[in-house]
């Protein structure tokens, strides 16, 4: 054959399968990129006008379907960059096999390994989404499943579909779905996802993810099932059911219906911490499931780390930690808390906590033992009564009662030392609230059914009363001078303990301590700024405890001990703050999982940072929650302070010294002096705010008065302080010699009421001998003046940086740092 003959059936056998395919389905185009030649691909192809297209894939695309159709003409490309692709023939797919393809591209259920875990545990979170599945899987209606990252959404929208056993399942990832569109609504004259799929289930996961333009045509379609196709430009119905997940909660979303789309919130894993056990098993069965290896045990330590973490990727991270700790662990070996270490939740303010417990293990003991039981009845009990007999029948003045001067000396300057360490103790040992015991125990004894707390009416009206009952008191120590007046002194003692033995009387546990007794008040306001705390893991408490012996009382149950609860009622996972614990370790000592924490903390947690430690980055969400009546309190314990000092403050005004002589000015003046601290600072406030909405009405404002006001914390208990060192540094030096004359003043009673009684003007030499002998000893003025300075300025720096840490950095915020450096600065005028 010759050798032109050859060239030409080359060509043919070339180039007619080609045009034959060219008149079947068309061509795709592809290589380096070229400038535009239409006359190229015109000569190229003899292509019909009008009728055929050339598919033409551009270099700069971000089109999920990676093509653009271009009608051939001299003009170029009706749209795209000045440049595409040079063109190279090759065969494009039937329309059919378009079809089927993008089926297949979104189709589930077939070669796919679905995530079917099924829905784990026994929680009634489980057992509601469980029954909500069933529902929604009997129904065509639309559903929307929302709920935080990891959660398994797309699980439960699996589970309704395959409950349904209707159709095949698609599932479009919504974050890679185009701007337009186009394969789930089609093109001009190409049929999408919805136009093609007859029947089923199609699933938008994380819907939240699509783009503002295409989110409304897939509501509508949840809502009515219609959406348009642009392939036959019309509206058209779905058969489809549609269900939604999301992640973030939008105002779009809450638009929904709920009688077209049925809403099913799939909660945290850490709110159903009890399905975790039965989730770790099923896990730990599926990976031994066919390897012939027995299903590892899990250790209790392990379980318990697992319950006390917050799991911020919720199921999916907890199958991962199982599945890590598997691969990891020992042949033969089970799962310890070890290979689980990834699995602890530090919070930001956790970093300044340490759990005492767990350094000092022989704390534990000592504190699950009965030593406060035997220390308040076996001798508080006791000695309480000689105490309030003392100060009636014992000499009347300071300077000779021995129980005056422990009462001012050594209780007052001694309880604000302890608050910053221990906080409220002081309630977990007084007396007042133990002979409230007695009582209950003798009632309870005899029969009696004590009374549940009327709570409501009591956080309405108690703390109130509270702080009315402790105004009258500060008006009658300043009226009555009780600090040298010891049966005033022993009157308001039986006052206190009258109150507690009656509320003890009609109700259980310690009512008065909580919500009534002054000093409770006071105590639990300066906790507030404790270092020690008494909590309890959370997780743990939800998901290992069913009894609540720590907070209701019951039996003995494992480590745990009988008792009858939290005498305050408090639940040591709900604590907020410190207010509401005594420290008692009830709830230690009750515990049989060994969850209660007693930890030593950086000052100021409470208020959601450590104002001691002014690091960056670390505020937290305050836990302390403000109220108008302890925020009254608060301003008036340091208007308390100068009115220790008013006359200090009548002899600074220029008035006469014996203006104070007046009972009625006296009164008036007192109540002024306790109530014009806080009426100062709010009316300063109200300055601030105003001035700040006048000049800089756009820029933040001050925070609410209510949280504000809690930065003068620090100066009014450190003011206290400063007022009761030279009590403390001076007086109570003296308390054995008083100790002495007070002795010395019963044995001359006896004298005289009995002057035949032998030995008593020996005695009273004896004592007159001991009183000068024994050890005394008070601290120089130079040293007492400089203690009390030193502790005024840091009550002016620690309430400086507790304004700024609670938000008082808005426009004229300095009217508060000015108002804390001259109250500062008058009670440096008055103390020292």
């Amino acid at each position: 054959m010759p050798r032109r003959i050859q060239r030409v059936w080359l060509v043919l056998a070339i180039f007619l399968p080609c045009l034959h395919r060219f008149a079947t389905g068309g061509f795709a185009f592809t290589s380096s990129t070229v400038p535009w030649r239409a006359d190229r691909a015109r000569l190229t192809l003899p292509l019909r006008a009008g009728k055929d297209d050339i598919v033409v894939r551009l270099p700069d695309e971000g089109i999920p379907e990676g093509v653009r159709k271009l009608r051939p003409g001299p003009e170029g490309p009706p749209s795209g960059p000045a440049e595409v692709d040079k063109v190279n023939v090759g065969c494009l797919p039937t329309s059919s096999e378009l079809s089927d393809r993008l089926l297949s591209e979104y189709m589930l259920g077939s070669n796919q390994i679905l995530p079917l875990r099924g829905i784990l545990g026994g929680s009634a979170y489980s057992k509601t989404l469980r029954k909500q599945v069933r529902q929604n899987g009997k129904s065509n209606g639309s559903v929307l499943i929302f709920g935080e990252q990891g959660t398994k959404k797309d699980m439960l929208a699996f589970l309704i579909h395959y409950s349904r056993a209707k159709g095949s399942l698609y599932f479009v990832d919504c974050g890679g779905v185009s701007v337009k569109g186009a394969r789930i609504f089609g093109r001009a004259r190409s049929s999408g996802l919805l136009d093609l799929a007859s029947e089923g289930t199609v699933v938008f996961n994380d819907v939240d993810k699509l783009n503002k333009a295409l989110l409304p045509r897939v509501l509508q379609l949840a809502v009515n099932g219609t959406y348009w196709s642009k392939a036959q430009q019309k509206e058209k119905q779905s058969k489809l059911k549609v269900i939604l997940t999301a992640e973030q909660w939008s105002s779009v979303l809450q638009l929904l219906p709920k009688n077209k789309v049925v809403q099913i919130k799939v909660p945290a894993l850490r709110v159903r911490r009890s399905d975790i056990s039965s989730m770790v098993q099923y896990e730990l069965r599926r990976l031994t499931r066919g390897t012939g290896r027995p299903i590892p045990e899990i250790q209790p330590e392990a379980l318990k780390r697992l319950q006390a973490y917050d799991f911020p990727n919720n199921v999916e991270e907890l199958f991962f930690l199982i599945d890590n700790a598997y691969r990891n662990m020992e042949p033969g070996g089970s799962i310890t808390a070890d290979l689980l270490w990834t699995a602890q939740s530090v919070q930001k303010l956790d970093l300044f906590k340490v759990n005492l417990l767990e350094v000092y293990p022989g704390l534990r003991r000592f504190l699950q033992s009965d030593w406060l039981e035997r220390l308040n009845h076996g001798f508080t009990k006791y000695a309480f009564p000689v105490f309030v007999i003392l100060l009636f029948i014992g000499p009347q003045t300071f300077s000779q009662n021995f129980g005056l001067n422990l009462f001012w000396a050594w209780w007052w300057p001694g309880i604000l030392l302890t608050y910053p360490i221990l906080g409220r103790f002081w309630c977990a040992v007084c007396p007042f609230m133990i002979y409230g015991e007695v009582v209950q125990r003798w009632r309870v004894g005899q029969g009696a059914v004590l009374q549940k707390w009327p709570t409501k009416q009591l956080e309405a009206y108690g703390p109130w009363f509270l702080y009315l009952l402790f105004l009258a008191i500060l008006l009658w120590e300043e009226l009555w001078v009780l600090e040298n007046t010891a049966y005033l002194s022993s009157w308001l003692l039986l006052l206190i303990t009258f109150g507690a033995i009656v509320g003890s009387w009609f109700y259980e546990r310690r009512v008065w301590c909580r919500y009534l007794c002054p000093i409770g008040g006071m105590n639990g306001l300066y906790a507030l700024l404790a270092l020690t705390e008494l909590r309890s893991q959370q997780g743990e408490c939800k998901a290992s405890c069913d009894t609540f012996h720590c907070y209701k009382g019951g039996p003995a149950e494992g480590e745990g001990q009988e008792t009858n609860g939290c005498p305050l009622y408090s639940h040591p996972a709900s604590l907020k703050d410190n207010k509401n614990c005594v420290l008692c370790f009830t709830c230690l000592r009750a515990c049989p999982h060994r969850t209660v924490q007693v930890n030593l903390r950086a000052p100021g947690i409470d208020f959601g940072f450590p104002f001691l430690f002014p690091i960056p980055g670390t505020s937290s969400a305050r836990q302390h929650e403000s109220s108008a009546p302890e925020l009254a309190l608060l301003f008036l314990l340091l208007g308390a302070v100068f009115c220790h000092h008013l006359q200090d403050l009548v002899v600074q005004a220029g008035a006469p010294d014996t203006l104070l002589d007046d009972f009625a000015v006296h009164s008036a003046l007192a109540a002024a002096a306790l109530l014009g601290p806080g009426i100062f600072v709010w009316m300063m406030d109200r300055l601030a705010r105003g001035l700040s909405a006048l000049f800089y009405p756009e820029q933040k404002v001050l925070n609410d008065f209510l949280d504000l006001g809690y930065a003068y914390l620090p100066l009014t208990w450190l003011a206290s302080l400063a007022h009761y060192l030279k009590l403390g540094l001076v007086d109570a030096g003296q308390v054995l010699p008083t100790a002495a004359r007070t002795a010395s003043f019963f044995v001359a009673g006896l004298a005289e009421w009995a002057p035949w009684a032998p030995g008593t003007s020996f005695a009273q030499e004896q004592l007159k001998f001991l009183e000068e002998a024994l050890p005394h000893g008070s601290a120089p003025p130079d040293v007492v003046a400089f203690l009390q300075g030193v502790v005024l300025l840091l009550a002016a720096t620690f309430a400086l940086l507790k304004l700024g840490k609670l938000g008082g950095r808005a426009p004229f915020a300095w009217i508060h740092q000015a108002v804390i450096l001259l109250l500062t600065y008058e009670l440096w005028q008055l103390i020292l």
